[in-house]
C-alpha cells in the first residue's frame, strides 16, 4: 500500500479472498479493516464466505482450511468479512463502475450484490 500511495493511489477496493492462503487471516483483515476505515471498497471473495461459515460435513482440503480459518478469526473480523457483498457499483465522476469478485454475472444470480445505496 504505501508503494501505491508513493505513486498517487488515493482510493483502493480490495476484491476479495483476503483469506484462505496465508498463515495469518486475522492480521490480514486488522490491515484490510483499517483501510475500509480510511475510504477504501472492499468485495468480499468466496474464501471470505467459507472462512465465516465453513461446512462442517465436507471433509475436503479446501473445507478444513476453511475451517481452520474460521478458528484463527475473531469474531469481530468474521462479521468484517460477513458485511460485505461480493460485488458493488459506484459512480465515478458520471460513468458507472461496477467491482465484483468472480463474474459480475454470476455474483448477480447468487444475489449477493449490494447496492448502490451502501456504499460510503
Amino acid at each position: 500500500m504505501d508503494h501505491a500511495r508513493a505513486q498517487g493511489a488515493q482510493r483502493f477496493v480490495i476484491l476479495g479472498d483476503l483469506v484462505g492462503y496465508g498463515a495469518h487471516p486475522g492480521e490480514v483483515v486488522d490491515q484490510v479493516m483499517q483501510l475500509a476505515l480510511q475510504g477504501a471498497v472492499v468485495i468480499r471473495g468466496n474464501h471470505d464466505a467459507m472462512a465465516v461459515q465453513p461446512k462442517a460435513s465436507n471433509q475436503s482440503l479446501g473445507a478444513s482450511t476453511a475451517l481452520w480459518t474460521h478458528q484463527q478469526l475473531s469474531p469481530s473480523q468474521r462479521d468484517f468479512l460477513a458485511t460485505h457483498g461480493l460485488q458493488m457499483q459506484r459512480f465515478v465522476a458520471t460513468v458507472p463502475i461496477t467491482v465484483a469478485m468472480g463474474a459480475p454475472c454470476t455474483v448477480i444470480l447468487v444475489k449477493q450484490a449490494l447496492p448502490f445505496e451502501s456504499w460510503a
